[in-house]
């Protein structure tokens, strides 16, 4: 009984795969960050300088085990070009060039920039940089990547689909994280309006989160209470269903179209985005590439350059 125990786990974390989806979940969370640092980049000096809003005084509301290169080095000249260089490794990132140490570099830079100033975090603002810590420790430009493309030159391609797979415990952490965000997304909703089925309502009725005027959501009081406890369920159930290959498809859709529609409506722009990308972590690298191929015929076709012989 030890033995297959003891099998199931070790095929669980450590059999290998290919890493298209490690791949694609590179690009995407690097294109997210880069978002993210461009949203704010107008307010960079005042968020993260020692002429801030709070003039270097941010470190208060910090952790004393908590650590930022910009409690040293916190003059607006130097921000600005600490963000510009975290701006151009998350673009080595994005394309693959010299992945690894570029998913590293990144993760330290912000890192340090999200510690300088944590009072306007949120958790999408962790789940990035979770995000980067599991690709920093990943080998993520095997696929899709600058760094993959130069190393299979002039190697037979049989020789690819071997220099492409690694061991499946990077994508398994990223799955296992984005589940313990669905738990603790739930737990903490054990208020009354969460038990009355209005809570959603008072969510997007409030002018700080929500993207459009949806008061009048008040009167479909139905509609709301079926948003409401859709979400309680989602988050309930998406932690334990998504493991099994029978339910896994429709844990998947119902967290993205839950997510998407949070994006849609209110100002969560980012979370919504990261967490999006996260659940990408429990597609199969046969799926992906699968999707990939058929997108290249397309494109081939549709190519108004191609010729036909």
């Amino acid at each position: 009984m030890w033995i297959i125990k003891k099998n199931i786990i070790y095929e669980f974390f450590f059999k290998k795969e290919d890493y298209t989806t490690i791949g694609l979940l590179r690009i995407l969370t690097a294109a997210v960050i880069l978002l993210s640092l461009i949203n704010d980049l107008p307010f960079v000096v005042d968020y993260y300088s020692d002429d801030g809003v709070l003039s270097g005084r941010t470190s208060m509301f910090r952790s004393e085990f908590r650590f930022t290169i910009l409690d040293y080095f916190g003059s607006p000249t130097f921000v600005i070009i600490f963000y510009f260089l975290l701006i151009i490794f998350l673009l080595l990132l994005l394309i693959g060039k010299y992945t690894r140490f570029s998913a590293i570099i990144a993760f330290i830079l912000l890192s340090s920039l999200h510690e300088k100033n944590t009072l306007i975090l949120n958790s999408g603002d962790t789940l990035m940089r979770l995000m980067l810590f599991y690709l920093a420790i990943s080998p993520s430009g095997k696929c899709l990547s600058l760094d993959a493309i130069k190393r299979n030159k002039n190697i037979p391609s049989k020789e690819h689909k071997k220099r492409q797979q690694w061991y499946i415990w990077p994508r398994r952490l990223i799955q296992i994280q984005l589940a313990i965000v669905y738990i603790f997304a739930f737990l903490p909703k054990t208020g009354t309006t969460w038990r009355d089925g209005t809570a959603v309502y008072y969510f997007l009725a409030n002018p700080q989160f929500a993207r459009f005027n949806l008061e009048f959501l008040g009167n479909y009081i139905f509609l709301v209470m079926l948003m409401t406890y859709a979400t309680l369920l989602i988050e309930l159930l998406f932690p334990i269903l998504v493991w099994f290959k029978t339910t896994r498809k429709y844990m998947l859709i119902a967290g993205i179209l839950l997510h998407s529609s949070i994006l849609f409506a209110s100002n969560i722009t980012f979370f919504s985005l990261i967490m999006i990308v996260a659940h990408l972590a429990f597609i199969e690298p046969e799926t992906i590439n699968r999707k990939l191929a058929q997108l290249k015929i397309k494109l081939k076709t549709i190519n108004p350059f191609t010729t036909k012989k």
